[in-house]
């Protein structure tokens, strides 16, 4: 009778310490906040969410409370809001939906493990690999050690990108798809802005820098030029007559120039944006010269043809698909949650 009842008694002991253990939520060495799809969400991976969104939620009660961050600001109740249960929202928001893009990855194949124990795995063996590296003299990329946040997403991002590359119905574009994008977006999006369209002729810089003789060549191919000569005889002559290398070409002023040159052509994008067609500038000065300008056409505005942007277009619209997709999943996720973890979880 006694060894009936020590059975029943470590068999009730051991259920009790089961449904102890999945109450408090523990998976290996970490509680577990809540489960998503029945995936477990380790307090771990929820703390990296809940300091990524600090000081979202920081900004938020200040610009419609005015109040700022301090000792007693997370726990208090500011019009009927209280920061920390905020807080612990939108990260459990954000890391559900990294958990939903983990279980397609997983789904796909891209990855067998998404629990956070490997992920600790990873990221330790990847630092004792950069240790090793180092001590070996051999060279590494970024920091000497990751920290978690970072490599996390690093290898979030990367899993990520994996899965928009395959195929899914969900995210598919369509030629046609980008063909009515580009129609309805290329006098604005897609639109190119000509400022000037220019002949340029150019008066390389010496060894010595912008010497004497360089400005009487400018001078002299800018009063010739408005007498009426060639620009490409008055190369020939200015390097004929002076001691300078001079050169010609034709040259469009557009947006995307003009954000390549800003810092090289400062003055002369400037010049460039003011010239009338068939004007001829003052000699321009600039690190690598001496430019004088002669216009040919004014402002006007182009598209960009489709072969140039249709690869944008089709990784914009793929992402813009695939984040519509991972929205509606993880609005219809069934997250549970673990509350005697998740309530007491808090941030200084």
């Amino acid at each position: 009778m006694r060894k009936v009842l020590l059975i029943g008694l470590v068999a009730f002991l051991f259920f009790l310490s089961i449904t102890t253990w999945r109450a408090l939520g523990y998976r290996g060495q970490d509680p577990v906040v809540a489960w998503v799809e029945g995936e477990p969400l380790a307090i771990g991976e929820f703390k990296m969410s809940l300091q990524g969104n600090k000081a979202f939620i920081v900004s938020y009660f200040n610009k419609t409370y005015g109040t700022n961050d301090g000792p007693d600001f997370w726990e208090s109740s500011i019009e009927g809001e209280v920061p920390i249960k905020l807080l612990r929202q939108k990260a459990l928001e954000e890391s559900s939906r990294i958990k939903i893009q983990q279980l397609l990855a997983r789904k796909e194949g891209i990855v067998e493990d998404i629990s956070y124990d490997f992920f600790q795995s990873s990221l330790k063996a990847e630092n004792r690999r950069r240790e090793e590296a180092l001590k070996s003299k051999e060279p590494i990329y970024g920091p000497k050690q990751y920290n978690e946040a970072l490599f996390f997403d690093i290898t979030f991002s990367e899993l990520a990108n994996q899965l928009k590359k395959r195929k899914h119905s969900a995210w598919e574009v369509t030629d046609a798809d980008i063909l009515t994008y580009y129609e309805a977006n290329k006098d604005t999006e897609f639109s190119d802005e000509v400022f000037a369209v220019v002949n340029m002729i150019y008066i390389a810089i010496a060894k010595d820098g912008i010497s004497t003789e360089m400005h009487k060549a400018a001078q002299y191919v800018r009063q010739k030029w408005e007498d009426g000569s060639e620009p490409k005889q008055l190369v020939t002559m200015a390097s004929d007559k002076f001691d300078v290398k001079a050169e010609y070409r034709e040259e469009t002023f557009d947006k995307r120039s003009l954000l390549r040159n800003m810092k090289r052509w400062t003055k002369l994008s400037q010049e460039a944006q003011h010239i009338l067609p068939g004007q001829i500038s003052e000699v321009v000065e600039e690190r690598e010269g001496l430019y004088i300008l002669q216009g040919i056409k004014g402002a006007e505005s182009r598209s960009v043809s489709l072969a140039d942007v249709k690869e944008r277009i089709y990784s914009s619209l793929r992402d813009a698909k695939y984040d519509r997709y991972i929205d509606k999943l993880t609005v219809e996720a069934h997250v549970e949650i673990n509350g005697d973890v998740y309530e007491q979880i808090t941030v200084r």
